[in-house]
Formats: structure tokens, sequence, C-alpha cells
């Protein structure tokens, strides 16, 4: 039975092949550093805590009327309903009277 020989693999000018493999290590850490950095969604800033501003909801509040009433009437109110759904860890828009919800601070 034939058997394969392997070549070996030489490496013809190390000093290029060592910078390009550190290049792509430089660029991967780059990368997997702003990936864990931006885990919020569509690239928003992060709220601090502190900054919360309490409300309790009262009877015929919706997520979008507390937008309209509480932030910029210019900023996208889907945009604002995300970031309260958010801070409150709420999957869906549903609310009940006197909830306090936490609104976050959008600029």
């Amino acid at each position: 039975m034939y058997t394969r020989r392997r070549k070996r693999v030489v490496i013809a000018r190390p000093i290029r092949f060592t910078l390009f493999l550190s290049v792509v290590i430089l660029l991967l850490l780059f990368t997997l550093n702003n990936i864990s950095r931006s885990n919020t969604a569509f690239g928003y800033s992060k709220t601090n805590n502190k900054e919360y501003t309490t409300i309790i909801v009262q009877a015929g509040d919706t997520l979008w009327s507390i937008a309209t009433n509480h932030y910029d009437c210019n900023m996208d109110k889907r945009r604002i309903i995300y970031e309260i759904q958010r801070a409150n860890n709420k999957k869906t828009a549903n609310l009940r009277i006197g909830e306090q919800l936490k609104l976050p601070p959008l600029y």
C-alpha cells in the first residue's frame, strides 16, 4: 500500500507572517470588544439606573401616551416605547393600573 508523505510547510517570510497574525488578532480583539459593549438593541446607549424617573400607570395610559407626554415630541415614539419596555423588563405593551414604570432618560 502506498503511503503519502505530508509536505512540510515552510514560512518563507516569518516576519511578515508574524505581522499579519498580529494584525488579525488585534482586529479580532477590537471587534469582540465592540460587540460586548454594544449589547443594546439598535445601538442605543445604556442608561444609568440613577437617572430613571418613576411614574404610576393611571387608567387609560398606554406606552404611546406615556411616550408622548413624558418625552420630546421630535423623538421616535417606537424607540421610546422600546426603551421603556427594556428598562422595565416588559415583553409586551400591556400595562396595569397602579403599576410603577421606570422612564429612562433619552437624549
